[in-house]
Order: structure tokens, then sequence, then C-alpha cells
């Protein structure tokens, strides 16, 4: 009899989980297929807030590129995480004013990279953007009021970590040099 009870346990147990489980997946699936992407040339790119937001580039982009202002007529406003990572033929990537964020990991792998320039009104920088990107030499820094934001998982990860930069250049609107 106490075997019976406990395997009356163990079925009405399981009925719950597999209930709860197979109530809870339809909503979690409906969240994460509201999230669109669109193509736009090299670019793969998301909407939030009416605002195009770059996920991945394609990766035979080469040479001296410009983060484009706009992605099917919407204003590009974030580079978010991995975004050009592994684009191993872009030499030079400038980054325009209209970017005010760039997530952890954005261009690493980017090794043919030499030069990079930053936007004037950045926000926010994530961590370990420029890791593996071994050509690195020139950084264009524009932000004017850039704040040292590039925090990973609650700890520090600064953006060009163990790079070898021969020069950084700040622009003349440059107010102060994060820490």
């Amino acid at each position: 009899m106490c075997a019976n009870k406990k395997l009356n346990l163990i079925i009405a147990f399981t009925a719950i989980l597999c209930v709860t489980l197979f109530s809870v997946l339809p909503a979690y699936a409906a969240i994460y297929s509201r999230v669109k992407y669109y193509k736009d040339g090299n670019y793969t790119y998301t909407l939030d807030d009416g605002y195009a937001q770059i996920t991945k580039t394609d990766k035979k982009l080469e040479g001296e590129v410009t983060v484009p202002q706009t992605l099917g007529g919407y204003k590009v406003n974030k580079i978010c995480k991995t975004a050009f990572a592994d684009c191993r033929k872009i030499t030079k990537l400038t980054i325009e004013d209209n970017i005010l964020y760039i997530e952890d990991y954005a261009f690493s792998g980017c090794k043919a990279l030499k030069e990079l320039t930053f936007p004037k009104y950045l926000e926010s920088m994530g961590g370990y953007i420029c890791t593996n990107c071994t050509s690195l030499e020139t950084v264009n820094y524009n932000c004017i009021d850039a704040k040292p934001l590039y925090m990973t998982d609650k700890k520090i990860a600064p953006p060009f970590y163990k790079l070898k930069i021969k020069q950084i250049n700040f622009g003349k609107d440059v107010a102060k040099i994060p820490s």
C-alpha cells in the first residue's frame, strides 16, 4: 500500500509539472517570437522604440566601413553584442554620431581592423568590444561626455583589453576621458 501511495504521488507530481511547463512555454515562445529581424544590404537589425539596432553584419564586409545612419528607413542607434564579430576583412571602421550604444564584444575578432573611430554622442560602451582585434593601432575617440560603462557580468571589462594600440586621437570636443 505504501508503494502505491508513493507511485501515485510521483504520478501526480509529474502531471502537475507537465501542466505547468506546457502552460508556461507558449508564453515564452510568444515573447521571443515578437523579435523580428530585418535585412538591409550587409546588415541584419531589429527595431526598438522606432530605432534600428544592428544585430549582425555580413562577414564579407571589407576595407573601410562606415556604420550606416539608417537601415530600412529607421535611424540606427545601437550596435548589439557581437554584431561585427569576426568581420576579418574590415581595416577601418567609422561609427557615426547617431550611434548611442555599443554592446559587449561588438567588434571582436576583426583581425584586420587597424583604425576605429567612435561617435560623439556615445552613451555606453560594452566590455571587450575589440577582443582579438590584433591589428588595431589607432583609435579616434570623439565621445564628448563618455561614461565608463563597460561592464560585463558586473565586473569591469575594458573595451581594449590586451591590445597594443599605438595612437589614440581625442576629438576637439572631448570634455573628459573616462577612467
